[in-house]
């Protein structure tokens, strides 16, 4: 308690909120070093005629539809090898964010590809967004408390990822949007304004537009109307009804112009698959609110082996439950406290939608940094509570000593994430023959791994193999027999796209029959054993020249790395390790 004290008294100092403020910016600042990867190559081969990446071709796709639905579309990018040969038919992911994707234009307008300028962009965004949470935490709190919740939310390392992905900028501009409608709300109920009741609605398209984490903002607008307004209840209830109005128009507008996923396990429409929905809920939720909570980042979770997920799931329940147990006294004294934690609560919904990541966390994080800054100044009221003193000061710990400690180096994610997509593609040749072989993966840990190849490469205008076959991924061993010149059958240890993290382009809901086929130019893959979920447990694949060929570069995972790899005989079976 002695720490959370030397803290709120230089919170109280004159200037205490912009110099929060500041340092939330200077310690992102090692963001600025962060490269393009991943999904801010795709928009920059889409605007360059000469990358010729299939599938992937049409520079009037909006930013961030990255698979449109179309047949044509799948098998283009499973030529290519970016899709897996398992991707489900309809296999559809894009996004209605024409807000954020100006901003982009922005970018290519200004400085294109000049990644420190477009992070720094990014930088902007979160220093508009401290300021509206400057605004609207000092609306609801004494300076102390609204202090205090600016200084956990400004230097959460969860903000890091943020502002290093160039393409979660989204995030940042649609939760600065969602706090100015707060703002306005309140204004209008509380202040009387009655512009607020035109303006909030209206803002809140433009923070819907501009990325779909703002949808979590509804929760905090019904939490209001239960916890804060102190109009009689008919009034509160038709406050909400325009912004109930705006939602259901995006929702419907989203809808019929095609935007949403569809047939993915890992982003999950709640109104197209309302049961997978309600399973990865279960699932996710404790994850998520784990890592809010100051555990270990929720990123992590697709990396877990099953045993470990076990384990890290139960944890997060344990923690969530606790959470739970802890406040609920509380939140009979205290109003705000029930605003904040249901804000958060219902916030951690719609962003269960796909797989836990800590830049999920955003909208979250304003609900649960006001939360935990109430819970401290109580705590400094009530010092003879022992398991709340210790419980807080644990979370000074974790939130104002830890956290900012993490978020320079958590700025660096995409740095890191871009050394392994390095490493991947210094192991294959870069000599322009390389451009007439196909690339033969028979087992690698996740299709992320190599299916960025053709991207990195398209967009440093470097030779790339003709395609890429990756054949299985997961944490499992794999056997592989040769049944002929030209063929191999795979059976993993596990089976096909058994994991969450492999389930990207298949939902687990969409069964395969056995001597079901999926026809490439080259390669022919038969299914030939599924269990009883209708998974492929094993599969036979026939490729167009015998394996020896010069046509194919085989390569395989072995101890982390990419390193050449030879078939065996013919009817010879090896069994590949797992690859960690």
């Amino acid at each position: 308690m002695k720490l959370l004290s030397w803290i709120v008294r230089r919170l109280e100092r004159p200037g205490a909120a912009l110099g929060l403020i500041a340092l939330a910016l200077v310690l992102s600042a090692p963001s600025l070093t962060s490269p393009l990867v991943a999904d801010d190559l795709i928009h920059q081969i889409q605007l360059d005629p000469e990358s010729h990446v299939k599938g992937w071709d049409n520079v009037d796709a909006p930013y961030f539809v990255f698979v449109d639905g179309s047949e044509s579309q799948r098998h283009a990018l499973m030529e290519e090898g970016i899709l897996s040969w398992w991707t489900a038919e309809g296999f559809k992911l894009g996004f209605w964010r024409p807000v954020s994707e100006a901003t982009h234009a922005l970018d290519d307008l200004l400085f294109p590809g000049k990644s420190p300028l477009i992070h720094l962009h990014g930088l902007l965004w979160l220093g508009l967004l401290l300021l509206a949470l400057r605004r609207l935490y000092a609306r609801l709190h004494t300076p102390r408390v609204a202090l205090l919740a600016l200084a956990i939310f400004s230097l959460d390392d969860a903000r890091g990822l943020v502002v290093s992905f160039a393409s979660n900028r989204n995030a940042l501009i649609a939760s600065f949007f969602a706090v100015c409608v707060l703002i306005l709300h309140d204004r209008w109920r509380r202040d009387l304004w009655r512009p607020g009741a035109l303006l909030g609605p209206l803002v809140l398209i433009i923070a819907l537009l501009s990325g779909e984490i703002a949808v979590a903002v509804t929760a905090f607008l019904f939490s209001y109307a239960l916890f804060i307004d102190e109009q009689p209840q008919k009034t509160r209830l038709l406050s909400l009804v325009p912004y109930a109005l705006v939602t259901l128009g995006w929702l419907m507008l989203h809808s019929a112009q095609g935007y949403g996923s569809m047939n993915s396990g890992v982003y999950v429409h709640p109104l197209a698959d309302p049961l997978l929905f309600l399973s990865k809920l279960t699932e996710r939720l404790p994850v998520l609110v784990f890592s809010q909570a100051g555990g270990l980042p929720s990123d992590l979770w697709l990396l877990y082996p099953a045993t470990l997920k076990t384990f890290i799931w139960g944890l997060s329940l344990c923690t969530l439950v606790a959470i739970v147990v802890g406040l609920s006294p509380l939140m009979k004294r205290r109003r705000t406290l029930s605003f904040w934690v249901m804000s958060a609560a219902l916030s951690f919904i719609p962003i269960s939608a796909t797989f836990p990541s800590d830049r999920l966390l955003v909208m979250t994080s304003i609900g649960a940094a006001g939360a935990l800054a109430v819970v401290m100044e109580y705590a400094l009221k009530k010092p003879q509570a022992l398991w709340l003193r210790r419980t807080v000061s644990l979370m000074v710990a974790l939130h104002l000593v830890l956290a900012p400690m993490a978020l320079p180096l958590r700025a660096l994610t995409m740095n890191g994430l871009d050394a392994l997509h390095r490493d991947v593609d210094r192991a294959i040749a870069s000599t322009p023959d390389v451009s007439a072989r196909v690339l033969v993966i028979p087992h690698a840990l996740s299709d992320s791994a190599v299916c960025y190849l053709p991207v990195t490469r398209a967009a440093s205008h470097t030779p790339r193999p003709k395609a890429i076959r990756l054949l299985s991924t997961g944490y499992q061993r794999v056997d592989v027999t040769r049944t002929g010149p030209e063929t191999l059958l795979i059976a993993p240890e596990h089976g096909f796209y058994s994991t969450e993290g492999e389930q990207m382009t298949r939902s687990p809901t969409l069964p395969f029959v056995e001597g079901e086929e999926v026809r490439l130019s080259d390669m022919v893959v038969s299914v030939m054993t599924v269990n009883d979920e209708g998974r492929a447990m094993s599969a036979e694949f026939r490729f167009s020249s015998p394996l020896e060929s010069p046509k194919w570069l085989w390569m395989h995972f072995s101890e982390g790395a990419l390193k050449p790899w030879a078939p065996p005989g013919i009817g010879e079976r090896v069994t590949l390790p797992s690859v960690i």
